[in-house]
């Protein structure tokens, strides 16, 4: 029983890995909405147990996080607090464009797999 489930899991953690023009078309769409929302520092785990944030180790996963942000410009390391983040909003015309393209791209692929089935 576990032999199959393992064969399985290994079977679909393969073919998930597959990068398709379905997924890099909904990786777009998803991206242009703003992407994946930022954590607070206070919800990543701290792993060192500083309280200061400019004192985690260097291995701290909150600790990372804080100097990937101040690299960043995200944080005003003086002060030590988070700046407000703000979306990126896209102008319309953008957005109409970025739509054009995937419709383009979904015609594209349309053609594709008929040529492919009367082959």
């Amino acid at each position: 029983m576990e032999n199959q489930s393992e064969k399985i899991a290994a079977a679909a953690a393969v073919l998930g890995g597959i990068k398709t023009p379905a997924k890099a078309a909904a990786s777009r769409a998803n991206g242009s909405h703003g992407g994946r929302p930022v954590k607070s520092l206070e919800e990543i785990a701290c792993s060192c147990g500083a309280t200061d944030n400019t004192k985690h180790q260097w291995r701290c996963l909150r600790g990372q996080a804080y100097r990937r942000r101040v690299a960043r410009g995200l944080i005003d390391e003086k002060s030590a607090k988070e700046k407000p983040t703000k979306m990126k909003k896209k102008s319309e015309a953008t957005a109409t464009e970025e739509k054009k393209s995937v419709h383009q791209w979904q015609a594209e692929a349309d053609v594709a797999a008929s040529v492919e089935v009367t082959q």
